[in-house]
């Protein structure tokens, strides 16, 4: 992973959801909602993999002394719901992405934007899962990576019935 991409740390954990503190402004101005991020996961050879649901800002007033006017503290707050695990190798698989989260980030856990070449393998991983891919053209978050759907899976969800006797 590249350390150009780290936008912050995680600051706290509720279930499915977290929320990271960037302390660089700059980095908080290039995220977007439904970007992908990547968090470092308490078990080795895994990543925790979640969207951004909301960007926001918060002025926290700090005063110590009732003689001043208050100080205010400037906090960029990320909010990511967590939506799978990508997992460097299972047997002799490897690369691969599951929709379940193994463990929750700890405290202070790194957390990477996904984007470049990083975004296009993450995309070409879960658009390679499928034994028989159905292109359907492009991310518009990674224009490079093919979007594929598994066709049995989507017609076994979306299946039609065809005949039949018509009659009750």
């Amino acid at each position: 992973m590249e350390t150009d991409f780290l936008i912050g740390k995680v600051q706290s954990v509720d279930t499915g959801n977290v929320s990271i503190k960037v302390d660089k402004e700059e980095l908080l101005n290039n995220v977007q909602i439904n970007q992908i991020v990547q968090i470092r996961s308490t078990k080795t050879g895994e990543k925790i993999i979640g969207l951004i649901s909301k960007i926001m800002r918060k002025g926290i007033a700090d005063k110590i002394d009732e003689n001043f006017e208050p100080d205010f503290i400037i906090e960029n707050l990320i909010k990511v719901n967590l939506v799978g695990t990508l997992i460097e190798k299972i047997g002799t698989e490897k690369n691969i992405f599951k929709r379940t989260l193994n463990t929750v980030p700890s405290i202070n856990a790194d957390c990477f934007l996904l984007q470049g070449n990083d975004l296009s393998t993450f995309m070409n991983i879960i658009s390679s899962n499928s034994e028989n891919p159905l292109k359907i053209g492009k991310y518009t978050i990674a224009e490079e990576s093919d979007a594929n759907l598994d066709g049995n899976k989507f017609f076994q969800r979306h299946a039609v019935i065809v005949g039949g006797t018509g009659s009750r």
